[in-house]
C-alpha cells in the first residue's frame, strides 16, 4: 500500500470508529435517561409505600380506638343490665 492508500484505509476507519462512538454515546444517553427515569419512578413508590404505610397506621389506631370504645359501650351496658336486674 502506498501512502495515498494508507491515508484512505485509516480515514475510513476513522470514519467508521467516529460513527460507532456517536452511536455508543447516543445509546449511553438513552440507558442514563431511562435510569434517571427509573430512580424517579422508584423515588416516587417509595414515597407512595411511606404514605400507605402512615394510612396503615392510622387505620390501626383508628380500628383500636374502635376496639377500646365498643369494651367501655359492653362494660356500660352490663353495669346498666345489672343494675336494671337489681330494680326487678
Amino acid at each position: 500500500m502506498n501512502n495515498e492508500e494508507k491515508i484512505k484505509f485509516l480515514k475510513e476507519n476513522y470514519d467508521v470508529i467516529a460513527k460507532k462512538i456517536t452511536h455508543y454515546d447516543a445509546a449511553f444517553r438513552i440507558l442514563d435517561n431511562l435510569v434517571n427515569s427509573k430512580i424517579e419512578h422508584l423515588d416516587k413508590l417509595e414515597q407512595l409505600e411511606d404514605k400507605t404505610q402512615g394510612t396503615l397506621k392510622a387505620i390501626m389506631n383508628a380500628v383500636q380506638i374502635c376496639l377500646n370504645t365498643q369494651l367501655l359501650l359492653k362494660d356500660q351496658l352490663d353495669k346498666l343490665e345489672k343494675k336494671i336486674n337489681e330494680m326487678h
